[in-house]
């Protein structure tokens, strides 16, 4: 992945990702410690595995709204 920033606007985090449609674990980690106030989550349009959805979900602890609904790869079976 070639991320070209994460940039804040409005309470919201905007991460532009270049080539790779993947959201690798170093950038969940990191996305997790630094933006601890999240309260909505979107993420659409790329791969996402289950158990990085889950450390979004758990990790960002005042997170109210969140929109998984176009990665490929997810299934919320860590939901259940």
């Amino acid at each position: 992945m070639f991320r070209t920033g994460i940039k804040p606007a409005r309470g919201r985090i905007t991460i532009k990702l270049g080539r790779d449609d993947g959201l690798k674990h170093p950038t969940c980690y990191e996305f997790v410690h630094s933006c601890p106030n999240i309260t909505t989550l979107a993420l659409k349009g790329f791969k996402l595995h289950d158990y990085k959805a889950c450390m979004l979900v758990k990790g960002l602890r005042k997170l109210k709204i969140v929109d998984f609904s176009t990665p490929y790869s997810f299934t919320g079976a860590f939901l259940k």
